[in-house]
Parts: structure tokens; sequence; C-alpha cells
């Protein structure tokens, strides 16, 4: 846990991006652990396998993206003080924008890209009682046009590619789009050659929202460069989170992996994003099956909506619990935080075949090391496991 006393302006913009608008468990060898059960327990052991399983629609996929940077990027309003975002968080203008590593991945063998995808997205309705054990129904109902961006980590050489994608559903609780798991697992990820993919699945990521601390939408950030892009709401986050999949599993035209071969494909996401997630598991999942297992990372006791305004309203029951009778796997994480102060307990489920909870005790709903150390972590300094630690137990200054 990191106690947030006292802090300038700036260091709270940065400790929001990381800390207010997602949470990571704080000790990541339970998250890499976790991943790799994922891999290893998945029965599907090649992409042929999904081919003849229903799949989502194909966007059209631009890029790679290699504009903005203009005289008016990166500038962010607090009140009255304007912050630059290139100094603050390590950012240069003309690359893909979020809350994820702040160092050049090349240096550990990896290579950044981003794509634009577009096309037309569904949103859903239930086709029966939504009930509280996640064995739920659903219907396409409304359609809508759309276009946002998904950002790519591979290894620069496709030889050290181990043939698995993490397809992380970006946390934009903090007004910006954000990689909690991302930061928490990428040494393990880039020394093992996994591929990444970071899914602008949400609306406040691209257009902004309201109810955000701050605005640090991509279009706030560098209008030349995400102008372009267009989000019709959240509703269709679920369908546009499955065609960024199939436009990385089942590429036509532009190849976001440049020719890498997907043999397994995990969606991960966290705090805010595992409550979406636990919605496509429990209702889009069965219908659209891309995935070969799923980690959803502290959803605590609840899950997102299937529909929402201007969408017909479906909510979801609360508690939530996550579905666990298709083949695939999934982890279910949940911290000491979740457990204590979020109520994720209400939520608890027994393990089955192919589904695991791993309530974790000790760990922080967010941590020092993701807010701190994780977005510069190399992999190649042990100064980064240096305790950090707080006797407090004032829950409105830790996270």
């Amino acid at each position: 846990m990191i106690m947030i006393i006292g802090v300038s302006p700036p260091l709270e913009f940065v400790t929001m991006l990381y800390a207010a608008s997602f949470y990571t468990c704080g000790k990541r060898a339970t998250v890499l652990t976790l991943l790799l059960a994922l891999t290893a327990c998945s029965d599907t052991d090649d992409s042929t396998a999904h081919a003849s399983r229903p799949q989502a629609a194909n966007p059209l996929v631009e890029g790679p993206i290699t504009t903005g940077g203009g005289e008016n990027c990166c500038k962010v309003t607090i009140g009255s003080i304007s912050i630059d975002v290139t100094d603050l968080l390590n950012y240069t203008p003309g690359t893909p924008f979020y809350a994820g590593l702040y160092f050049d991945e090349g240096e550990v063998g990896y290579r950044e890209s981003e794509y634009f995808i577009s096309g037309t997205a569904s949103s859903y309705i239930a086709s029966d009682v939504l009930t509280e054990d996640g064995m739920w129904s659903a219907q396409a109902a409304d359609s809508a046009e759309y276009r946002t961006r998904i950002v790519v980590l591979r290894p620069d050489n496709a030889a050290d590619f181990n043939g698995t994608v993490v397809v992380e559903w970006l946390n934009v609780s903090g007004g910006t789009d954000a990689a909690p798991e991302l930061v928490q697992t990428h040494t393990e990820l880039m020394r093992n050659g996994y591929a990444w993919i970071g899914v602008s699945a949400q609306a406040a990521g691209v257009e902004g929202s309201s109810s955000a601390p701050y605005d640090v939408s991509l279009k706030v950030i560098d209008a030349e460069r995400y102008g372009v892009l267009s989000h019709p709401g959240d509703s269709f986050s679920y369908d546009i989170y499955s065609q960024a999949a199939q436009a990385v599993r089942n590429p036509t035209g532009i190849d976001p992996l440049d020719g890498l071969q997907v043999r397994y494909m995990i969606g991960v996401g966290e705090s805010q994003s595992a409550g979406r997630l636990t919605t496509y598991v429990n209702a889009i999942h069965p219908t659209i099956e891309l995935f070969d297992g799923f980690l959803i990372h502290s959803h605590r006791d609840g899950s997102a909506p299937l529909s929402q305004e201007p969408q017909i309203a479906v909510p979801t029951p609360r508690p939530t619990r996550i579905r666990s009778d298709f083949p695939e796997p999934v982890i279910d994480v949940e911290t000491e935080t979740d457990i204590a102060r979020d109520g994720s307990v209400i939520a608890a489920q027994p393990d089955a075949a192919n589904f695991r909870l791993w309530e974790v005790a000790g760990n922080a709903h967010y941590d020092a090391y993701g807010v701190v150390k994780g977005p510069y972590d190399r992999g190649n300094d042990p100064g980064v496991a240096t305790v950090i630690e707080t006797k407090s137990g004032d829950s409105a200054g830790v996270i």
C-alpha cells in the first residue's frame, strides 16, 4: 500500500493516473503465475480450433500510426495548472499515449506500435433474466459506427514470440487509457516472448468523461493524432473488444502482429476493466469464442452493465459471480483490499473444473510498485524490489 498525503499537483496527477484510475494486486508474482497457468491449462493448442467457432467481425485496420505530436500536443489543465505530460510521464509526442511503461521497449527487445480499428459494433441486451451465477444469455441489439485504437507490444525478433497474446481491456476510471496489468507483468512477458495488446474499448479513454477526476483522453492529449477517432458509447465496448481481438487473431488486410502466428489468446482486465471483462465472460464469450482463457483481476462484488444509456439500460446483479461452464480456464484474483473494503467476499464462489478464485492476503488494491517503480522497470535493476511500507490503516490516505 502507498500513502498519498500532501503531494504536489503534478505528483497527484501521476498518482491519479495509476492509482485512482485503476488498482493492481500488490504481489506481481501472483499475476505472473496465473498468466502462465492460463496458457498451460488451455485445451486449445492452435488458432485453427477457433476457425469453426462463432467469430467477431473483422474491423478495418489502419497503421501503424505515426502522426501527431503537433504544437498543441500533450497539455493537460488541472484547475489553474497546465501540465505537459511529455516531461511528467516521460512521453514522446507522436507515439502511442497510455498510462503504461515509461521507457523505450526497444531496450529490452520489444517493438511498440499503434493501429486504428474501425467498423460497425453491436450493443447487447439480455435474452433472459441476468442471475447472480453469471449464466447469462445475450443478443445483439443496436449497431453503431466506431473508430478506436489498439496498442501492440511484440518481440522485435519474430523468433522470440512464444505464441501467446495478452489482450488487456484498458482501464479508463482516471480519465485516460491505463494498462495496470502490463505495468505489473511486463518483465515476465518480455522475458518470455509474449505479445501484448491494449484495447481502447471504452468511450472515456477516447472522448473523455465528466465523471473522471481529470480529462486525459486521447483527443485532449493529441488532437492531431487522435481527433479522427470516434466512440459511440460503452454499450458497444464488448463488441469493440471482440473485434480488436479478431483483428489480431484472424487478421484480414493489415496484420497488427506483422505475421506472428497466434496460438493462445488471453483476455485480462483489472478493477474497473475487470468488471467489464466479467460481463464479457458471462454474456459475450459463450457466443464469440476468440479467447483461450481469462484473468479477471479485482472485479470485486459486481460487474459492468450489459447495456447502458443512451441505449436500453441493462444492469447486472450484485453480487455477480463468474460462469464456469465452458472449457476455457478463468482465474479470478481478489486482493485483501477487494475482500475487506470493496465487498468481493459476497461474490466468492467455489472452484470448478476450469475456474479458480485466488484471494490473496496482504495485497493492496493498488501498490507502490505500480505507481512509482513499475513503469520504469526494465527488469535488470534489483533496486525495484526495495520495500515501501506504511503502518497507516487510514483508507482515506492509503490505496
